[in-house]
């Protein structure tokens, strides 16, 4: 049953794309396992984009108005946007990005793509060049990949959500109706003063109103363990000298 808080986020992306001339189209994607959630916009040669960690896939709204003639593939990872949320439990985080993007990749019938990604989609975009060469064409990345290169560090609000009492307080917190200027103070942290002064209130609330979803902050939480051990990010997710 979709929720009135899903039917809102839908409201919302459906302003966004047309604030930018967009007309979107959600797809049904025949995973075993259909963890990803993906939009499409236009025709032509086709670009994957990989959102950064709670980013919305219409997060990139601005630059698709700017790039004409191509079929923008937007791919929400699980636990992003309206995707479904999981625990983060199994194999490694690694693991399961190559699996996810190689099987949306099939899903899709591409053999091989051209992927623009952010953060923590640039992580699985590395992650899969590495691991399943023959798939990625080419590489985009926006902004610092993630915990992939040596001298990464998380924002301060994310260490926070990590560890035990505090972090399961702001978990709860997440679940519950907020005002956007702490959307807009936390974003601010995470991307800069002028990134966020330059989004509309849509493309905030896209970034905000997802975690209220039943298990979101959790699953976002629950990533973020994975990803990091304190300030640091853990070993395994985080490129060798040789890689």
């Amino acid at each position: 049953m979709t929720s009135s808080l899903d039917n809102r986020i839908r409201a919302i992306e459906q302003r966004v794309a047309s604030a930018h001339g967009l007309t979107i189209t959600e797809h049904r994607v025949p995973q075993r396992d259909p963890r990803v959630r993906v939009l499409s916009v236009g025709s032509g040669s086709p670009l994957i984009y990989l959102n950064g960690i709670t980013a919305p896939a219409l997060g990139f709204a601005p630059l698709l108005a700017e790039l004409p003639g191509y079929r923008h593939i937007l791919v929400e990872f699980p636990g992003h946007g309206l995707a479904p949320a999981p625990q983060w439990t199994g194999p490694s985080l690694r693991e399961f990005a190559v699996a996810t993007l190689t099987g949306t990749l099939d899903a899709l019938g591409l053999p091989k793509a051209t992927v623009i990604a952010n953060s923590l989609g640039g992580l699985c975009t590395l992650w899969t060049a590495l691991d399943a060469p023959d798939r990625i064409s080419r590489a985009v990345l926006i902004g610092a990949p993630a915990t992939a290169l040596p001298g990464a560090r998380p924002v301060p609000a994310m260490v926070s959500l990590t560890t035990s009492f505090r972090g399961r307080l702001e978990q709860a917190l997440m679940g519950l109706p907020s005002p956007r200027f702490l959307a807009e103070a936390a974003l601010t942290e995470a991307l800069g003063e002028q990134a966020v002064a330059a989004m509309s209130d849509d493309l905030v609330d896209l970034h905000r109103l997802p975690l209220r979803r039943p298990g979101q902050a959790a699953a976002y939480r629950s990533l973020l363990r994975r990803l990091l051990d304190g300030r640091a990010p853990r070993p395994e997710n985080s490129l060798t000298p040789t890689e």
